[in-house]
């Protein structure tokens, strides 16, 4: 592999409101740019999921919203399409996490991955 090999762990688990978190911001970024497209296209009106979405599985409810014709209306539009997407992928996290820990613990199948532990500073190393 190289001068230094590095071996990788199973994720036995994940913390279902960290992964949360994770795909709340992932799907904040998406739910923003395609709130800025929205708003700068001819569309007339966007559906914007509030749901869990994973593979197979959607259960989502849309909510439906026409272009506003002040500069206002057309931020606040710009806010709630973010945060129905952040909500949306909040709850993908949540559910996506409670999922995976099921898997993992009834089936086995896990992640792999490296878990990098933080440095201590000067003062608090020990010296040989």
């Amino acid at each position: 592999m190289g001068a230094k090999e590095r071996s990788s762990l199973a994720v036995t688990s994940l913390d279902v409101f960290s992964a949360a978190k994770v795909f709340a911001f992932y799907y904040s970024f998406w739910g923003l740019i395609t709130a800025l497209v929205f708003v700068f296209t001819d569309w007339e009106g966007w559906k914007v999921p509030l749901g869990f979405l994973v593979p197979f599985l959607s259960a989502k409810l849309d909510f439906t919203f026409r272009r506003s014709e002040s500069a206002i209306g057309l931020a606040v539009q710009i806010g709630l399409i973010t945060l129905a997407y952040a909500l949306t992928g909040w709850l993908s996290g949540l559910v996506g996490g409670a999922v995976y820990n099921l898997i993992s613990r009834h089936f086995g199948l896990q992640l792999r991955g490296r878990m990098e532990t933080p440095s201590l500073p000067e003062s608090q190393q020990r010296t040989s």
